[in-house]
Formats: structure tokens, sequence, C-alpha cells
């Protein structure tokens, strides 16, 4: 996570928004930058609708800053061409820092988004074989013949078939 200190009005705010945004923005970006109409049922229909909404919202913030900036733009590539390369992440959200750190009215827009917007974040995954799944705060996963309990177990658990 990327968090940088920014003076706000006197005072010192830790700021993770470019990581925030950067994360929001990841999974939209490849259709954000299609601009088509059919590019953005796509989304709605991978991402679900608040997800796709909240990328829309924040890419038409952040555009102009990001298009205008050739560095930006490059990371901006690189984060689209490479979404799950942590290099590209990290570049992006670096970019996104220094617009931010010279832009604090482009900054609280963005908090006051990611706020009123709330929890979107999307998972997405596949299992093939024995392996096991663990998305989303509080997750845990359990591996095969095993069990997960979330607090005490009072009785048995039996695992496979009964009397083996």
């Amino acid at each position: 996570m990327v968090v940088t200190r920014l003076s706000f009005q006197g005072g010192l705010m830790d700021i993770t928004i470019a990581t925030e945004v950067a994360a929001a923005l990841a999974p939209a970006l490849p259709y954000l930058l299609k601009g088509t109409e059919e590019a953005a049922k796509e989304a709605g229909k991978k991402l679900g609708s608040a997800v796709w909404e909240k990328g829309v919202k924040l890419w038409e913030l952040l555009r102009p800053k990001v298009e205008g900036n050739p560095s930006a733009s490059k990371a901006l590539d690189r984060i689209v061409k490479e979404p799950e390369r942590k290099g590209a992440q990290i570049a992006f959200q670096v970019e996104l820092e220094d617009i931010l750190l010279a832009e604090p009215q482009l900054l609280a827009q963005l908090a006051e988004l990611l706020k009123s917007a709330g929890d979107t974040q999307a998972f997405h995954a596949s299992n093939i074989g024995d392996g096991a799944i663990a998305q989303g705060a509080g997750a845990v996963a359990a591996s095969k013949n095993s069990v997960s309990v979330g607090g005490d177990e009072h009785g048995n658990i039996t695992l496979g078939k009964n009397g083996d």
C-alpha cells in the first residue's frame, strides 16, 4: 500500500486515496478506455453495476489529469496491459499520488466519492482441483479434507463418508 503524508489546511493527513483509487479503477480501466456503449454493458455484467459506476465516476474526475501527464499516461498503459503486475500497480499509484499532491481539491473530491460509494469491491475466482479460495474481509479457506470453524465446536465433525 502506498501511503503519503499530505499537508492539508495546516495539518497532516495520511492519504491512501491513490491506492484506493487505483484498486477501484483497475478492473474498470480496460472498459473505460474503450469508451463504447458495448464495453460499458460488458463491464456492468462482468464487474457488477456498483463497481462499474464507481469506476466511471472516478475516471471522470481523473481522466484529464492522467491523460495530460505523460508519465501518468505511461503508467496507465502499463496497468491496463498487465493489471495483475505489482510493478504496474505501484507505478500507477505513485503517479496518482503525484497528481493528488498537486491537486488537493481533486483529492477531497475523490475521498468524498470513495466514501459515498462505500465498499463496492468485487471478487472473481475459479478453483480447479483440490484448492481453496477465500476472499474479502474475514474470509477463511480450508484445504481438502479439512474444516474451518469460526467459533467453538461442540460435538462431532465427520469428514468423508460415515464409517470410513
